[in-house]
């Protein structure tokens, strides 16, 4: 596999010239467009991207370690079936409408003013993870470790916290509603 480091790689456009597989380390990318694109088994260490659509795109064995994007498209993308080893990543300014987090271990992930609607944290390790200004609309919260994770500025979830665990989370007494939304109460 080939090894690529400190690169810029800017409007690639994975339909008409795609990325080789390959091993990127410090990288960045810039308005690429990798949606719907074939990025199995791609390795990214320390890499960030700004402004590119991920969109769709097979993720399967892919590696995510330490990365940073920011004002990227990343639609219905699978993260399950990505490479678990050092998984983590960090989004700004995100649409990660309809991922999976399935099972993952996203611990102390940070994901600052995202759209993260209809989201899968089924059975995720989610624990010190940061949700700052996150739209969490219809996202799945089933059996998901929350330990010590920051929501206090999160709005638009509905947790469980008897199928949760909710040890040390910081909420915000405005968004506490979505703590008990299931309980069918009005609070006033």
């Amino acid at each position: 596999m080939e090894y690529l480091a400190n690169q810029v790689f800017e409007n690639i456009k994975s339909a008409e010239n795609p990325l080789v597989c390959a091993e990127f380390e410090a990288c960045t990318f810039k308005q690429c467009n990798f949606s719907n694109a074939d990025m199995r088994n791609f390795q990214f260490t320390d890499c960030k991207f700004y402004d590119c659509n991920w969109s769709n795109a097979n993720i399967t064995n892919a590696a995510f370690r330490n990365c940073f994007f920011e004002g990227c498209k990343m639609l219905g993308l699978a993260f399950y079936s990505c490479n678990s080893f050092l998984f983590q990543l960090s989004t700004s300014h995100c649409d990660l409408g309809h991922c999976s987090f399935y099972k993952m271990n996203i611990q102390q992930s940070k994901f600052v003013h995202s759209v993260m609607c209809n989201i899968d944290f089924t059975e995720c390790n989610a624990s010190q993870c940061i949700f700052d200004e996150c739209d969490l609309k219809d996202a799945q919260f089933v059996q998901t470790n929350l330990t010590k994770a920051k929501l206090v500025s999160a709005y638009n979830f509905t947790i469980q916290p008897e199928i949760n665990t909710l040890k040390q989370t910081r909420f915000a007494k405005s968004n506490m509603q979505g703590l008990l939304a299931h309980l069918d109460i009005h609070i006033e």
